[in-house]
């Protein structure tokens, strides 16, 4: 369904009710997202997207722990490579 969305250019709404701007797919970069876990190790998940702020609601959305803690993410940086 996101994808026929997307290629009708009709905007997207995400899990807080906020209209995402829909980019093109060359719109899209990689961001990494760095986390913290209980035990303090870092981990990360890559992303993409338009920027920095749809990036870590992507993270909030598909990561079940960035979910319940969304204060642990460290970092967003944008990304050569996921």
């Amino acid at each position: 369904m996101l994808q026929q969305m997307m290629r009708r250019r009709e905007p997207v709404v995400g899990h807080v009710g906020r209209v995402l701007r829909v980019a093109s797919v060359t719109d899209r970069r990689p961001y990494t997202v760095l986390y913290r876990t209980s035990d303090n190790s870092t981990l990360e998940n890559c992303f993409y997207a338009s920027d920095a702020f749809q990036a870590r609601l992507l993270a909030i959305e598909f990561n079940n722990y960035i979910k319940d803690h969304p204060n642990r993410i460290v970092r967003i940086f944008s990304s050569p490579t996921c």
